[in-house]
């Protein structure tokens, strides 16, 4: 079986606003082991099958009709059972709109007790598997540093391609 993943992906600009956060908070003395290695992103689904290319199949009819979705990361959060700290942007219904049309044509979700529609919170991983302490130090060097972030996914480029993923 194969772990996809459905993620939104950010204009340049907005990329690059959160790659300099990263780089803040390793310069700051945050592990970069803990500080995310992918591209900025949030994740819209995930799902277990063993037919990839159907999931890619069903792709054309989520992305087709997508303009750039905006996107503003005013506040910062806390995932208190991982120690991730993370951007949150404030939803639209475009956000939800994407998720809902994702869970229809795909399924369950892989991990329903954080992507299911009434338990989904959508988000951009800034670092995680922190410490009390390091989530104190990365919280105050975000609130030292961070300015509203307003920008937009990359139109249909935006919604990426799943990646498929074994599961082990």
């Amino acid at each position: 079986m194969l772990a996809v993943f459905l993620t939104l992906r950010f204009d340049e600009e907005t990329e690059r606003a959160i790659r300099d956060l990263w780089k803040l908070l390793g310069d700051g003395g945050i592990d970069e082991a803990v500080l995310p290695r992918h591209r900025p992103h949030i994740t819209m689904a995930a799902y277990e099958t063993g037919d990839l290319p159907a999931v890619c199949a069903a792709l054309p009819g989520l992305t087709a009709r997508r303009a750039a979705i905006p996107l503003h990361f005013h506040s910062v959060g806390v995932f208190v059972e991982t120690g991730t700290v993370f951007l949150a942007p404030r939803m639209t219904s475009a956000h939800h709109e994407v998720h809902e049309s994702a869970s229809s044509a795909w399924g369950s979700p892989l991990y329903p007790e954080h992507l299911q529609p009434n338990a989904w919170e959508p988000h951009c991983t800034l670092a995680t598997r922190l410490s009390l302490t390091e989530v104190a130090s990365a919280i105050t060097l975000c609130m030292d540093h961070l300015r509203p972030i307003d920008g937009s996914t990359d139109g249909t480029k935006g919604l990426t391609r799943p990646l498929g993923q074994t599961l082990r």
